[in-house]
């Protein structure tokens, strides 16, 4: 699983991957931006972002459910885990796990290798730049991959890769990563 900051390079580092692997793994792309591509205003305010992080959670779900039908004995490759919604919920992550019910640990073991690419913010960057659902601040960018980093740190599957200006840099160490994890 591919997670991150925005301005990581996830969703450019899954597009090349799915690219290159398509048919031998199934891939999940981000619920949140498909959801704000499809015309869901960005949230504003704790209501808006708990009804928004209902709807990624439930079509999380979904997306993981099949493609557990779909790809049976296949490695499955995802932009963004169910926790990763806990990143954006008031409260934090055990606030996301009560809501919703959530046995937090279960959830965080759900997924094997947790790929944490870290946002690049290079002085003066267009933080829309390439992605037209963004809406964060560069302090709420920063904010948010700390956040994402607290939720997946302890996982006995997590890499944090730091920050790479170029794709192909992101993309060679993915790959490493995913070959040295016997996923591709």
């Amino acid at each position: 699983m591919l997670t991150g900051g925005p301005r990581a390079g996830k969703s450019s580092v899954f597009a090349a991957l799915q690219a290159e692997l398509g048919a031998r793994h199934g891939f999940g792309s981000e619920v949140a931006t498909r959801l704000l591509a499809d015309g869901q205003p960005a949230p504003a305010g704790a209501d808006e972002v708990r009804a928004f992080q209902q709807r990624v959670l439930t079509e999380q779900r979904r997306m993981e459910e099949a493609l557990t039908v779909s790809h049976p004995a296949q490695a499955h490759i995802l932009d963004r885990g169910l926790p990763d919604g806990a990143s954006y919920w008031p409260g934090g992550a055990q606030a996301f796990a009560q809501h919703f019910e959530l046995h937090w640990e279960n959830e965080l073991l759900r997924y094997q290798l947790i790929l944490h690419l870290e946002s690049h913010l290079p002085e003066q960057a267009e933080l829309r730049e390439g992605n037209e659902t963004r809406f964060e601040t560069e302090e709420q960018v920063r904010a948010l991959d700390l956040r994402i980093r607290e939720i997946w740190q302890d996982h006995p599957g997590y890499l944090h890769l730091k920050a790479r200006p170029r794709l192909e840099d992101k993309l060679t160490e993915v790959r490493n990563h995913l070959q040295q994890n016997g996923i591709l």
